[in-house]
């Protein structure tokens, strides 16, 4: 699979390559195949190769980015080995970051959505996820009162909502 990233010019690198075949070697092959979706969508949001490759470290080496993938990939094992230390909580974290769960309040949310969501907001400060989530809200809901196929909706809300996340991120950048 790592094979494949490099084939579509998603270059790792040696050592981050390296780092990915530790973190994927345990794993049943449906979530390597979401740990290596996640790691071609940084390359796509990434403004360049160091962005990219920063982020992919990112999703394999933090804790909090792993925590996150695991609402996604529950079968994702602990890291082990050269895993950057974060200081543990004292006080239990909520399972859902509080963006996405304003998010999930107000529009009808298939997985695929939740994943494409947090790969987006989970590197933000929480100001910023916080007012990007409430403008989601406001798109989808938006084109979904502007569709008028009842049928429709949905994918009106989610089609407007995460092309304004994805705008809104590219021109931060």
């Amino acid at each position: 699979m790592l094979a494949t990233l490099r084939a579509i010019g998603r270059d790792l690198g040696g050592a981050l390559e390296k780092l990915a075949r530790e973190r994927l070697l345990g794993l049943d092959n449906p979530v390597r195949g979401e740990v290596i979706a996640a790691l071609d969508d940084a390359f796509t949001v990434a403004p360049d190769l160091p962005s990219a490759r920063k982020q992919c470290r990112h999703l394999l080496t933090d804790l909090n980015a792993l925590d996150a993938a695991k609402a996604c990939w529950p079968a994702l094992p602990e890291p082990v080995g050269e895993v950057s230390v974060v200081p543990h909580r004292h006080t239990v974290a909520p399972i859902i970051e509080p963006w996405l769960a304003l998010i999930e309040q107000h529009c009808t949310l298939v997985p695929e959505d939740k994943r494409f969501i947090r790969l987006r907001l989970v590197t933000l400060s929480p100001g910023h996820a916080m007012r990007l989530a409430r403008q989601y809200v406001e798109a989808w809901q938006q084109a979904a009162r502007d569709e008028p196929r009842k049928h429709a909706k949905d994918n009106a809300g989610r089609r407007a909502a995460n092309h304004l996340l994805i705008t809104r991120l590219s021109s931060k950048q």
